[in-house]
């Protein structure tokens, strides 16, 4: 299972494209492997403060990934209206590629604009945790349709394994310390 997932790079050279890719999208994660390591290390070694401003911080990278993924949706809407008369499938592209961001924005809006509604940091990286799932399907299904390369896929199909891992055990955490 494992060498499914990492592939047999070292047996079969990857064409530049799809190597570059997945050097960046594993390059992507860095920043999730680095909140896990954080918040599993507080209250011990980082403050309860300290880790709850990391936190926010992986929260906005989280919302910003979600957008930069949806925009790829938004840029397959503009291919597809090329020559293309029929706007159902397109204007349900276009609108499902803001449905990430849109979750992003949700996760990441201070309690303090709520009132005296605020979602706890547990529900926050939930939703992160459906948006990318939500990607995850959204993506197979343009390559399936044959919009988006099969490498993308294989590689999608990876890079969320570990990031959804990243943010279960980062939730487990947050259970444990801040509860639901």
């Amino acid at each position: 299972m494992l060498n499914s997932l990492f592939g047999d790079i070292r047996n079969t050279p990857l064409p530049p494209i799809e190597r570059q890719a997945t050097i960046l999208a594993y390059s992507g994660l860095a920043p999730f492997f680095a909140l896990f390591l954080v918040v599993w290390l507080t209250p011990s070694l980082f403050s309860l403060e300290t880790g709850t401003q990391i936190l926010y911080w992986g929260l906005m990278y989280s919302a910003i990934l979600l957008s930069f993924m949806g925009g790829i949706h938004w840029g397959i809407a503009l291919m597809l209206t090329k020559g293309n008369t029929e706007i159902t499938p397109i204007l349900e592209r276009f609108s499902g590629s803001l449905l990430p961001a849109i979750i992003g924005w949700i996760a990441i809006i201070p309690g303090s604009l709520l009132g005296t509604i605020s979602i706890p940091p547990f529900w926050r990286f939930a939703l992160m945790f459906f948006a990318f799932l939500y990607l995850l399907i959204a993506d197979q299904r343009s390559v399936r349709n044959g919009l988006l390369p099969q490498w993308y896929g294989r590689l999608r199909e990876k890079i969320t394994f570990f990031l959804v891992m990243l943010l279960l055990l980062i939730m487990v955490r947050l259970f444990q310390v801040y509860g639901l």
